[in-house]
């Protein structure tokens, strides 16, 4: 085998392996990679994962983690102009942490982080999901303006499904600084209070 051979077969093992890494979500208690996503070091990515929930504010679940493109956020709703809007509000990045699992109080949480260039790029995509947050968390829907600390945010109150089994479910959102942050949880004992405290604790938490 030549060694032009050799170099061509070991570039195309590590674009490989590249590509497999670049689809990994990462379990709790796993060592979790720097390079989740090119565009996200793992400076960013660190505070942005200090602004979510973290596992011990909750009952014992499994976690994973993923890294927030702007297409990953355009396909959480089905809304026309969501890509125009991310583009306007200077939309950089984001994080998303999923906890599932069994317990007395919550059976699901999910915390995603946004980071834009700008707290008034930040500002104006908050008023922008709370306007729109039907077409994120279904209809009807109601959202009401709270606080969390000494800062704005939204209580957003999905529809509740009428099927057998199903759970609470209870969401908001709160702009800190540059990043939003968007909580939903579900399970026997989540409601708005629930959901509050746990935003107030992560932003309590990264400060």
């Amino acid at each position: 085998m030549t060694a032009r051979r050799r170099s061509q077969q070991l570039a195309a093992v590590c674009i490989g392996l590249l590509v497999l890494l670049s689809g990994c979500r990462t379990e709790e208690g796993a060592e979790e990679s720097p390079a989740i996503s090119s565009a996200l070091s793992e400076a960013d990515r660190k505070a942005l994962v200090e602004l979510a929930v973290g596992a011990g504010q909750l009952p014992p679940l499994t976690r994973t983690s993923e890294s927030l493109t702007a297409n990953d956020v355009i396909v959480q709703a089905d809304l026309s102009d969501l890509g125009d809007a991310l583009a306007s509000t200077g939309f950089e990045h984001g994080v998303k942490l999923e906890y599932r699992g069994a317990s007395p109080r919550l059976t699901g949480v999910e915390s995603q982080v946004l980071a834009f260039a700008s707290d008034a790029g930040a500002a104006e995509f908050s008023a922008y999901l709370a306007e729109h947050a039907g077409a994120f968390f279904g209809e009807p829907i109601t959202v009401a303006s709270i606080m969390v600390g000494d800062l704005e945010a939204w209580r957003i109150d999905p529809p509740v499904c009428d099927c057998a089994g199903a759970q609470p479910l209870s969401a908001g959102a709160v702009q800190v600084g540059s990043d939003v942050v968007v909580l939903q949880i579900t399970g026997p004992k989540a409601d708005p209070a629930m959901m509050k405290n746990l935003l107030v604790k992560s932003v309590d938490a990264s400060s």
